[in-house]
């Protein structure tokens, strides 16, 4: 629907809280964090981790979007995440999770085939979005187990949530929407 209309951001973010919202109910959740400093997770009450799980899930799902911006570049770097994260779930998460990433691996491969220059095929705001939530869905129920897992996620979302940081900063900075697109990002840049 939102690529053929196009829809406002705000709806956007609550639509997609929404869906949080479902998964969250549904055993989807951050109920706890470790920390390199400490020997002990960090547990969260209920609300406490409804509202981190809502934010990282939120931020995950559209920096994937954000750095959509080029032919080939989000399905590359989302076939490039799911293979490092694969490696890492390999040790730390659940099959089902090693399972859905190979399906990303996958399908984000045969993607990028169509989708470098002069592309064939688009992954709109419904394929970055799809991608972007399957990422979320990955790191809560596997990769983000341990401290180790935490800091490699980090690195590996280390582009696309600069990306996503440095337009916001950007926009503020001149006292633009910050859900409103430019043509400022690092890949238009690199261009």
């Amino acid at each position: 629907y939102d690529d053929k209309y196009a829809l406002k951001p705000w709806l956007k973010i609550c639509l997609q809280a929404i869906v949080i919202s479902f998964a969250f109910f549904n055993g989807i959740r951050i109920e706890f964090i470790t920390w390199p400093a400490y020997m002990q997770p960090i547990f969260f009450s209920p609300i406490i981790s409804f509202i981190i799980t809502q934010i990282w899930m939120i931020i995950i799902i559209n920096m994937f979007n954000i750095i959509d911006g080029i032919d080939g570049l989000g399905v590359g770097i989302s076939c490039l995440t799911s293979i490092v994260l694969f490696f890492v779930s390999l040790s730390v998460s659940p099959i089902f999770i090693s399972y859905l990433i190979c399906t990303i691996i996958g399908s984000t491969g045969m993607f990028l085939k169509f989708n470098f220059y002069p592309a064939k095929i688009f992954l709109g705001d419904s394929g970055a979005l799809l991608l972007g939530y399957l990422f979320a869905i990955c790191s809560i129920l596997g990769v983000l187990k341990s401290t180790v897992s935490f800091t490699i996620l980090l690195f590996v979302f280390a582009i696309p949530l600069m990306d996503l940081v440095l337009s916001i900063i950007r926009r503020m900075l001149k006292r633009k929407n910050i859900f409103n697109p430019d043509l400022e990002h690092i890949h238009h840049q690199l261009v």
